[in-house]
């Protein structure tokens, strides 16, 4: 049986829980001196990591950097829609078998909470098959973000990833490209 990828498991799970509103209220949600809408000079001059690549996906153009986290290698992308910046991702280069991940999850899951208070949607943890998924609301500056950390994987293998996304311009994504998409078929 072949296994999901930690992004299809949070893109499931971002479906699954998209009618949920904003838990929290507070401070504007700021990603490495980054807040939602930044533009990609803005991005390119704030980020002081390795710069990979960049790409466009129909409607979404993708920045990608080599960086750490925790002490662990980490892919960090930035996902911009029409110019504006409305996701941030780290998706754990190597982050070990079950134990290992976990360890790292569980400090993600603390610090996160610090930041934004204990997580109040829904949170998934199935501890046969080393899964967790916890999603936290945020309603920074009136504008509601969705965070997620999602860990998938078994005793000799997983994937670990943390998604940032501003809600509002996430939903305008599949317009976006439909309007790409249009004409083509």
């Amino acid at each position: 049986m072949r296994r999901l990828s930690i992004e299809a498991v949070l893109v499931i799970l971002l479906a699954w829980t998209s009618q949920a509103g904003a838990q929290e209220s507070g401070k504007k949600v700021e990603v490495r001196g980054l807040s939602f809408g930044a533009d990609e000079a803005t991005i390119r001059r704030a980020e002081k990591s390795k710069f990979v690549r960049e790409r466009r996906i129909g409607a979404v153009k993708i920045l990608h950097y080599s960086d750490s986290l925790l002490g662990e290698p980490v892919a960090v992308g930035y996902r911009l829609l029409n110019g504006a910046l409305y996701e941030i991702r780290y998706i754990f280069e190597r982050p070990g078998g079950c134990s290992h991940s976990l360890s790292l999850y569980e400090k993600l899951h603390a610090e996160l909470a610090v930041k934004y208070g204990e997580p109040k949607a829904k949170s998934f943890d199935d501890e046969r098959k080393c899964i967790r998924i916890t999603e936290w609301n945020y309603s920074g500056d009136g504008r509601p973000t969705t965070i997620y950390v999602g860990l998938d994987g078994t005793k000799h293998r997983s994937s670990l990833a943390v998604f940032y996304f501003d809600q509002e311009q996430a939903a305008r994504v599949d317009a976006a490209q439909d309007a790409v998409d249009e004409g083509k078929l």
